[in-house]
């Protein structure tokens, strides 16, 4: 498929997306675990259109999890994967009892799926995928990836396959504008509701191949709120996925 590209979007900075996360909770009452509904079904869907032609079927699929809201994406983005026939394997990056709110309920719904769940020093040697989603931590690090998380970007960066991230790839630091070591070696990212400033940056372009941008319905007044007053419209009118690059 081919999505709508659109060139001139305005990028906002992670301060500002910190807002729009607060503004859609605080004031419009749009919970958490919709935009987390709203993000893991686009991703599913860009999944199954650019690197499978529109059919998940049989197919086999990582998907990378924090115990975050941007793991908590990648959640749904399984379950969908699962429901139109894909063979999904989840791994997550912590135990069971760290994920709590919407990220749980999202994992509780797999398990009564009997999702295929592991954690990553549970994976097995001989494990074989045809697409790895990442969704470790999103725009939240601050430093060099450590401990079990800088362990599973390791093993993702050398499987010779797609990767697709969701928001921004595990190991970069909006906060500094910084790819850390590691970042998980994207092919194609699709970020939430604005494009982040730092994705501009050349260093952080070479880790983002491929950008597009998933509606998760952020209404327009919305940004209006920011202090940058931004006038947004009708950016996902032809459809809830645009490319910008």
């Amino acid at each position: 498929m081919n999505y709508h590209i659109i060139s001139d979007i305005p990028f906002i900075t992670k301060a500002e997306m910190m807002e729009v996360d607060r503004l859609m909770v605080e004031k419009f009452k749009i919970s958490l675990i919709q935009m987390m509904e709203n993000a893991g079904r686009n991703l599913a869907i860009l999944a199954r259109d650019l690197f499978f032609n529109g059919d998940v079927y049989n197919k086999k699929i990582l998907v990378l999890s924090g115990h975050g809201a941007n793991g908590g994406g990648a959640l749904v983005s399984a379950r969908h994967l699962i429901n139109w026939g894909a063979n999904v394997h989840v791994i997550i990056s912590k135990d069971e009892e760290k994920f709590t709110g919407a990220p749980k309920i999202q994992l509780e719904i797999l398990k009564n799926m009997r999702a295929q769940i592991v954690q990553f020093n549970q994976i097995k040697n001989n494990l074989s995928t045809e697409l790895i989603i990442e969704g470790l931590i999103g725009y939240s690090l601050n430093g060099n990836p450590k401990g079990t998380l800088k362990d599973i970007i390791e093993f993702a960066n050398d499987l010779p396959v797609n990767k697709l991230s969701l928001d921004v790839p595990a190991g970069i630091d909006l906060s500094v504008c910084k790819a850390m070591k590691p970042t998980f070696l994207a092919d194609v990212v699709l970020t939430l509701a604005l494009p982040k400033e730092s994705m501009k940056d050349e260093e952080i372009k070479k880790y983002i191949k491929q950008l597009y941008l998933a509606d998760i319905s952020v209404p327009s007044s919305l940004y209006k709120l920011l202090p940058s007053k931004l006038s947004i419209s009708n950016i996902f009118s032809e459809s809830e996925i645009v490319k910008i690059w």
